[in-house]
């Protein structure tokens, strides 16, 4: 997962770390009002893991976050088509999850 960051992670504070039986770990970087997510898994977990990843965005909102955001790069077709499928937009270099 760190190599796509476009940061070297010094540590875990002001984050969020979850694991999803085992085949997954999603973690989240605050960045004010904002929430950073990242997650490193199987290619061939993604598919089972959407109903837990809907319900991370929900927690997100109702935890106070104003939007969730993450970077993928056009040619990661399965991670972008993934990413579109809960609700991200493209915004520049970002993918964002906002809130009305």
């Amino acid at each position: 997962m760190a190599k796509h960051l476009s940061f070297k992670p010094e540590g875990f504070k002001d984050s969020w770390l979850y694991l999803i039986d085992s085949r997954c770990l999603i973690v989240g970087i605050e960045r004010g009002e904002s929430i950073e997510v990242h997650m490193a898994c199987k290619y061939r977990d993604r598919a089972n893991l959407r109903d837990y990843l809907k319900r991370m965005v929900i927690f997100f909102r109702v935890v106070g976050f104003k939007e969730i955001f993450t970077i993928a790069s056009d040619e990661r077709k399965a991670l972008v088509a993934m990413i579109k499928s809960l609700g991200f937009q493209k915004d520049n270099d970002r993918w964002v999850y906002r809130w009305a």
